[in-house]
């Protein structure tokens, strides 16, 4: 059954995602799930510099080119409803102005459009707008999301919220930081623009780009990097299919919502050992038929 988590018995129907536009929020995400198995989203209380303009290399905000900051602090509202994010921001020049504002993104259709200039909302994506909610996706109003240059840079990650462990390539979050309110101790992230980490380049800036769930973000370090549904590797420049006790698949629901497939890479292979280029990919499959 597809429609329910095997463990849990939850409903996992809203999990599904299509492939969508997604930049610095993807790449830096801003919550962690699940921390104590409890399905919620816990907020990291991460600062993003979020530019109006993107081909540009300041980041010293003016009347010409604003420059904000964004923390998102909560994603439940005041009921414990979610798709409600919390959103805490700054114009940089006037660091100790924040606003507040809880918004309502719980449609799992439509998306919520926020001008940090007026702290307004809409639902159209034709007015003026920095930042895009839907649930828990963010998006900004440039590159594939929208017809605006906005970008975006990870300034600061509290201290506190990640370790790692020694031997460790990746960091773990602590669960005791991200499962206490923190909104109010990292305020002093967001005002204090000095400790901010900041782009080098224009380039710098992260700009929305299209992407899909099926295209995980690798994990580890070079050179052994894992993709989720293969690893690489450096020294041979080949990628592999995972054993069955580590591969990472993918549940797909058909269009009409109606049929749902499995699937997982079983193999990678190649001409000879000395090539760079696969010659084929086997995935195992199976189609539950439509309802």
């Amino acid at each position: 059954n597809a429609t329910l988590d095997p463990d849990s018995s939850h409903d996992i129907t809203s999990h599904y995602n299509e492939d969508r536009s997604g930049g610095i929020f993807d790449e830096e995400p801003w919550f962690e799930y699940n921390l104590q198995d409890n399905h919620q989203l816990f907020p990291n209380n991460r600062v993003y510099l979020i530019t109006t303009d993107n081909s540009s290399d300041m980041t010293d905000s003016s009347v010409q080119q604003p420059i904000y900051a964004v923390q998102i602090t909560n994603y439940y509202d005041d009921a414990g409803t979610s798709g409600h994010p919390t959103i805490r921001w700054i114009d940089t020049a006037l660091p100790n102005t924040a606003q507040t504002k809880t918004i309502d993104a719980s449609n799992h259709e439509d998306w919520v459009y926020f001008d940090l200039a007026t702290g307004q909302s809409s639902t159209d994506d034709d007015s003026t707008w920095h930042i895009g909610f839907n649930r828990n996706n963010v998006i900004l109003n440039g590159g594939d999301s929208g017809d605006s240059s906005v970008g975006g840079y990870l300034a600061a990650t509290p201290a506190g919220y990640y370790t790692t462990q020694e031997g460790a390539d990746e960091e773990e979050p602590v669960v005791s930081k991200f499962t206490t309110d923190g909104s109010a101790a990292t305020l002093s992230n967001l005002t204090n623009t000095a400790d901010y980490d900041t782009p080098t380049s224009a380039s710098s800036w992260v700009v929305d780009s299209k992407g899909s769930d099926l295209n995980p973000a690798y994990t580890g370090s070079y050179p052994n990097l894992d993709y989720g549904w293969y690893t690489y590797n450096g020294m041979t420049h080949q990628l592999s299919a995972k054993p069955i006790d580590t591969a990472q698949g993918a549940l797909i629901r058909s269009a009409e919502g109606n049929s749902y497939a499995r699937v997982r890479l079983t193999e990678i292979n190649y001409p000879d050992s000395t090539s760079y280029t696969p010659s084929s990919w086997t995935f195992e499959l199976d189609i539950q038929p439509s309802s």
